[in-house]
């Protein structure tokens, strides 16, 4: 859809109905968004550079995240990861395809 200021961007419709029979609908924006896996943490900015120059218009952030496929998740332990962010779902489904 494209928003009030004239960029296409990713939005939700949501119809409600009220107890009186009457309905309206809302329309919420929103960013999809996945996370990338890296392996050698060391290099997770030159990764992040070669990234934001290959994917125009996607936002990339470092973000610590618990792994919950490990065995022992509940100790807390936190994993780097790429947070790739997203205008559109066709852009996300661009980028990860080209990643695959």
């Amino acid at each position: 859809m494209i928003d009030e200021t004239g960029m296409e961007r990713s939005a939700v419709d949501l119809y409600f109905l009220d107890r009186s029979g009457g309905s309206f609908k809302a329309t919420v924006f929103y960013e999809p968004y996945f996370y990338v896996d890296i392996n050698d943490n060391k290099r997770a900015t030159e990764l992040m550079n070669h990234l934001q120059k290959r994917f125009e218009g996607c936002r990339i952030e470092l973000v610590n995240k618990e792994d919950l496929d490990l065995p022992n998740h509940l100790s807390g332990k936190q994993h780097l990861l790429l947070k790739l962010t997203f205008r559109t779902v066709s852009d996300l489904i661009e980028c990860k395809t080209e990643l695959k």
